[in-house]
Parts: structure tokens; C-alpha cells; sequence
């Protein structure tokens, strides 16, 4: 089997948070797909959570994940479908600003829910897939 064969799971160092359980920061199928892990707040050196308003928690939330998809040579274009969390829907509003001005021209298919009890106390966290051909890596990242 060649390493093309083989789903990837990628853990990054510097730059993005640390992971705080069992699972990878980006886990990236044969066929191009990839997933990563549900991203929120973290401070990306200490990895704890950052309280703020929604709309400061969404900037992070953002920061964190271009820093995870660019560890994997990827981009926000590469993104096909988001899931957000927020722990009240009546966040919405706030969150879409910021979700929209950070997303730009990219249009990935969305579904957002409310009323979520999220870990740590989080207001909000995105769950995104993607697709991508793979460049030629080791399964740790480098």
C-alpha cells in the first residue's frame, strides 16, 4: 500500500492549538476529503479556552483554523461545509457578521445550531470538512 492509499491523521506543533484528548487536528481520507476537529477558542500556546463576546471568540475561532489548514497546506477555499455550534441561537446575528467577513468570497454549505452546552464554557464551535488532493507528506505532519 502506498502512502497515497492511507488516511492521514495530522497533529500540528507551533502556531495551533494543542489537541486536548485523543484525536488529530486534521484527519485526511485517500479520496481527498478531509475533516478537521472541532475548533473553538483556544489560546493557541496554552490551549485553554478564551472567554470574550461571540463575535471575539469567532475571530479566534477563525485564526485557529486557518492556522490548522495552512499547517496542511490548505486554505479557507479548500473548505466545502461548516457546522456551527452556539450555545444560544440568539447569537446568531453576531456570529454571521464575523462568519462572513472572515469567510470572504468562500461559500462552503453551512448548518448552524443553537442551544448547545459546549465544553469549557465555549459560546461557540465550528466542525469543518473539505476536500483537497493531498500533497505528498508523512502521516505526522511534516
Amino acid at each position: 500500500m502506498n502512502q497515497d492509499d492511507r488516511v492521514q491523521y495530522l497533529r500540528f506543533g507551533e502556531g495551533v492549538p494543542p489537541v486536548r484528548g485523543h484525536y488529530s487536528h486534521l484527519v485526511w481520507l485517500p479520496n481527498g476529503l478531509f475533516y478537521v476537529a472541532g475548533q473553538k477558542a483556544w489560546d493557541p500556546n496554552t490551549g485553554e479556552l478564551v472567554p470574550g463576546t461571540i463575535e471575539e471568540q469567532t475571530h479566534l475561532i477563525f485564526d485557529n483554523l486557518i492556522a490548522v489548514l495552512s499547517a496542511a497546506r490548505l486554505g479557507l477555499a479548500d473548505v466545502t461545509r461548516i457546522s456551527c455550534h452556539l450555545a444560544e441561537i440568539e447569537m446568531y446575528d453576531a456570529f454571521n457578521d464575523v462568519y462572513s467577513e472572515r469567510l470572504g468570497a468562500a461559500l462552503p454549505a453551512r448548518t448552524v445550531l443553537g442551544g448547545y452546552q459546549l465544553r469549557d464554557g465555549a459560546l461557540i464551535e465550528l466542525v469543518v470538512e473539505g476536500f483537497a488532493r493531498r500533497p505528498d507528506r508523512t502521516t505526522d505532519g511534516s
